[in-house]
């Protein structure tokens, strides 16, 4: 099998301390009744001292450059031989490593903050550096880990692959082109007044939504046997979206003039793919669900009142189970497929990315 396969407008109140205490008896009413809600005018001083300790606002602009790196791959195989004996796989390698940029507004309020970003290629951009496809048989020494990451109990094999111990019998590389945007919405509850603790903790909780797609071309391939080395043309299609919902905590730590900010995040995902081989006019359309962690650094330094600098180091992993079933074909075996049902694959991502980014105050 070869080829298989992202003017926010804020009201600010502000509210002054009255320096006569006895201000309020200038709104007394008559005794008789004052003596009956005494307590009364002690709850509405109360209310008031904590509205005046929640208001202090702001509502910020962040634009930001991205560098992504990592792979994302679709795998399927069996171990155990099948009907006619084989034992063997197929593994796609879409490569992560391109450029994105974006625009964040935040919005904090006290100890709540909140942000909505989008981040984009923008266009179809070539990644730096080739996918690949790989068609293996296994054996003996094959190993095949499905479950990566658990949270209970608690374990991780940090890799994509999904089978190793295989041996190639046709391998591929090919340029690709990816596309891709996603869209997320950031809240954290700071456990403490951020603006007056140097070290606070939070608790944090980001979904986001994300579509790419990626188009490979100028395939060479290689083929054991009969031996084959040479171009091919167009590979495939893949198209991929996903929901995820990750939670966590996390940690900021102020300096004098800067900040540092880590957090960790335990995730749940939901994707969709459509993975499409253009010699083969077939189509490998699923779905599955994924869990992984995202970590995530921030270093803030402030260049003035109003605007500061900030580097995000970003690791974001998903290893995700799916059911795909197939449509279309030329050859009799993959018209045949389509009425086979469903069939089993991993789909796995691991990426990091560093991001630059510029926020400047708008309102507060």
């Amino acid at each position: 099998m070869y080829f298989n396969q992202f003017f926010l407008s804020q009201f600010v109140i502000c509210s002054k301390k009255c320096k006569n205490r006895n201000c309020l008896n200038k709104f007394s009413l008559p005794i008789s009744i004052q003596n009956n809600i005494r307590n009364v005018k002690h709850w509405l001083v109360i209310i008031l001292l904590v509205f005046n300790s929640v208001v202090y606002s702001e509502t910020s602009l962040e634009i930001q450059v991205s560098r992504n790196y990592g792979e994302h791959i679709f795998e399927l195989g069996n171990k155990y031989p099948n009907i006619s004996g084989f034992r063997g796989g197929s593994r796609i390698t879409y490569n992560r490593d391109f450029y994105k940029g974006g625009m964040v507004i935040n919005h904090n309020k006290d100890n709540l903050f909140f942000s909505v970003g989008l981040k984009t290629t923008g266009w179809y951009l070539s990644t730096l550096e080739k996918s690949r496809d790989e068609d293996f048989a296994m054996g003996e020494v094959t190993s095949e880990k499905g479950r990566k990451f658990s949270f209970a109990p608690l374990f991780l094999y940090d890799t994509a692959h999904t089978f190793t111990g295989t041996s190639n019998f046709a391998d591929a590389t090919a340029k690709s082109v990816v596309s891709e945007y996603s869209l997320h919405f950031g809240t954290k509850y700071f456990f403490h007044n951020s603006q007056n603790l140097n070290l606070s903790a939070f608790f944090l909780s980001e979904p986001s939504y994300a579509y790419f797609k990626y188009i490979l071309y100028d395939v060479m391939q290689f083929v054991r046997r009969p031996f084959y080395y040479g171009p091919i043309g167009n590979g495939l299609s893949y198209s991929h979206s996903y929901i995820e919902f990750p939670v966590g905590l996390g940690c900021i730590s102020k300096h004098s003039n800067f900040s540092v900010e880590f957090s960790l995040q335990l995730l749940l995902n939901y994707f969709r793919y459509r993975d499409f081989h253009y010699q083969r006019n077939l189509n490998f359309i699923g779905s599955g669900l994924g869990d992984g962690f995202i970590y995530q650094i921030i270093f803030s330094y402030p260049i003035d009142s109003n605007n500061l600098f900030k580097i995000y180091h970003r690791g974001h992993r998903m290893f995700g189970i799916s059911h795909f079933k197939t449509k279309g074909g030329v050859i009799t075996e993959d018209v045949l497929s389509n009425f086979y049902g469903y069939f089993h694959s991993y789909v796995t991502t691991k990426e990091s990315s560093i991001d630059v980014s510029f926020q400047r105050l708008i309102s507060n």
